[in-house]
């Protein structure tokens, strides 16, 4: 997307893995820490650049992980700094001018998913930042250094902070350069922002985006990438009847027909198949039961919006989709020309990649009521993968 641009920090030494490499070049389920990193935000779809900033000794190695995900001139490698947020200017530092989003990352959290990430993004377009963090479920103390318990801190105010945060770029420069003029460092881009004056927005984030720190974190890893062993199918069929008097709406796309489908929703048999083949493959209640056409306030319903609530319903259950597999069943119209249209709506409600989904059409030449024009069916699978640490 143009404008929009990531910094991926991967300049640290990783003392405490106590592991002989930087830790962006620890091999983790047949991949480097920093691969699965930058294969999510290849995933997003969402970034016109990513500014990859690393040792100066490293960047041959950088270079090659980055050129197996990217096309030349989707990323860039820059020389990283003393400290972390001097690394974080270096990566600012090499933005365009026309530059309007920036999310900053740290390459150790490798676990991070394309959809967190997506949301950042959107809340800094609408309201001008969006920091991943999650609120904290134990109870918080404060302690002395010699470990004695001094108060309770209402933990209904505490927030984890994690990465990626991702600003407007004019927010985020003018935060640095006060925190420059100060001699002010902080642990985290949100902490500059703040002393600017500015609140930075929560995007509330998943167990699974945490970062690898020592030894153990990375065993954490193998299991996470290992998930339950289980992938997930499931199949949806849907018809319905064309008439007169409605639009044609398939896969979220009004397409000129004489007629539409008859539905109390939008009637959009595509994505209802789709919604059914997710929900089946999660073992969850069909689309009837969850949006009954029974009920006034599914009346003329968007079928894409929800399309996406299912989606962000499976997601924050700790569900992955692998990958959709879509059948139009019509004699008529022709919908090649609408495709990849359908598959862009479809991609950016569920937030996956445009890779991840495949729309075909078949007639039935022209036997039985498909086959005179009297509806349009649908047929979907979906996979879905769950990991163990991806739930909230």
């Amino acid at each position: 997307m143009k404008g929009n641009y990531a910094v991926v920090l991967a300049a640290g030494r990783g003392v405490r893995m106590k592991a002989n490499i930087n830790k962006m070049f620890v091999p983790l389920a047949g991949k480097a820490v920093l691969e699965h990193t930058l294969s999510a935000f290849a995933d997003t779809d969402c970034f016109e650049k990513i500014i990859i900033v690393c040792r100066a000794s490293e960047q041959k190695l950088v270079r090659e992980i980055a050129e197996d995900l990217f096309e030349e001139g989707q990323f860039m490698i820059v020389p990283g700094g003393k400290t972390r947020q001097d690394s974080v200017e270096c990566g600012l530092n090499a933005l365009p001018e026309d530059a309007e989003i920036v999310a900053v990352h740290d390459g150790a959290r490798c676990f991070v998913r394309p959809e967190l990430i997506q949301e950042c993004v959107q809340s800094a377009i609408d309201f001008g930042s969006g920091v991943a963090g999650k609120h904290a479920v134990d109870t918080v103390k404060i302690a002395s250094p010699e470990g004695r318990i001094t108060d309770t801190i209402d933990r209904r105010k505490v927030v984890l902070v994690e990465t990626p945060q991702v600003f407007q770029v004019h927010i985020l420069k003018r935060a640095f350069a006060q925190a420059k003029k100060d001699g002010f460092v902080g642990t985290d881009e949100s902490s500059l922002v703040e002393r600017i004056g500015v609140t930075p927005r929560l995007v509330e984030s998943v167990r699974s985006n945490f970062k690898l720190t020592n030894p153990l974190d990375l065993e954490q890893g193998r299991l996470y990438l290992m998930g339950d062993g289980e992938s997930r199918v499931g199949n949806g069929f849907d018809v319905h009847k064309l008439v007169h008097g409605r639009d044609l709406i398939l896969g979220g796309v009004k397409i000129d027909y004489e007629r539409g489908l008859e539905a109390h929703s939008d009637g959009d048999v595509l994505v209802h198949a789709i919604i059914d083949a997710m929900l089946g493959a999660a073992g969850l209640p069909d689309i009837g039961e969850l949006f009954p056409d029974t009920d006034a306030l599914y009346k003329g319903a968007d079928s894409v919006e929800l399309l996406s609530r299912v989606g962000q319903a499976l997601y924050k259950d700790g569900y992955a989709i692998g990958n959709i597999d879509a059948t139009l069943i019509m004699q008529e119209p022709k919908i090649s020309r609408f495709k990849e249209r359908m598959k862009q709506n479809i991609a950016a409600a569920l937030k996956i990649s445009l890779t991840r989904i495949n729309i075909k059409a078949t007639t039935t030449e022209k036997l039985g009521a498909f086959g005179r024009g009297e509806g349009i069916g649908a047929e979907a699978v979906c996979i879905l993968t769950k990991n163990a640490c991806m739930i909230y």
